[in-house]
C-alpha cells in the first residue's frame, strides 16, 4: 500500500503547529523589543523638552515645568505641582500592552527647576521609571540624575 496512515498525518500535523507557534512567538519579541524602545525614546525626548523650555523660560513662563506618570500614560504639565483640572496640560497614552513600573519619582513628578534644569526634591534612590511590554516582560529604564542627564538600560 501507498500514502500515509492516519497517525502519521496527525503526528506531522501536529509537529507543524508546533514549529508555526514557535516561529509566532520569535517573531513577536522583536515587535516588542520596538515597541518598548519607541516609548522610551518618546518619553526621554519629553522629558529634555520639559527640560529645555524651564531653561529657555519659554513663553515667559513663572515657575518650573515636570511631568507626572500614571501607569499608562504621562502628563506635561507647567508649575511646582501636577494640577489634573489644568487645561494647558498635555497627556501622551501610552500603546495598548504597555506600562511604566516602578516609578520612583516622589509624588509621580519629575519637575525641572527655572533656568537650571536640575531636578527638583532630587534623592539618588528615586530617580528611575521602567517601560514594560506585559505580553513579553520586555522593559527598559529610565534614569534621570540630578541635573538633568538622561540613561536608559
Amino acid at each position: 500500500m501507498r500514502g500515509f496512515t492516519l497517525i502519521e498525518a496527525i503526528i506531522v500535523t501536529a509537529l507543524l503547529s508546533l514549529l508555526v507557534s514557535m516561529a509566532s512567538f520569535a517573531l513577536l519579541q522583536p515587535q516588542a523589543t520596538a515597541s518598548v524602545e519607541a516609548a522610551a525614546f518618546t518619553l526621554v525626548s519629553d522629558i529634555k523638552s520639559q527640560q529645555l523650555r524651564v531653561m529657555t523660560g519659554d513663553g515667559g513662563s513663572q515657575g518650573p515645568f515636570g511631568i507626572h506618570f500614571a501607569q499608562d500614560r504621562y502628563i506635561l504639565f507647567q508649575g511646582q505641582q501636577f494640577q489634573a483640572s489644568d487645561q494647558n496640560n498635555f497627556a501622551v497614552a501610552l500603546d495598548s500592552g504597555m506600562r511604566f513600573i516602578n516609578i520612583t519619582w516622589p509624588n509621580e513628578e519629575l519637575i525641572f527647576a527655572k533656568r537650571s534644569g536640575e531636578v527638583l526634591n532630587f534623592t539618588d534612590s528615586q530617580n528611575t521609571i521602567t517601560v514594560v511590554h506585559i505580553g513579553t516582560g520586555e522593559q527598559q529604564t529610565i534614569t534621570v540624575n540630578r541635573f538633568g542627564a538622561i540613561s536608559i538600560n
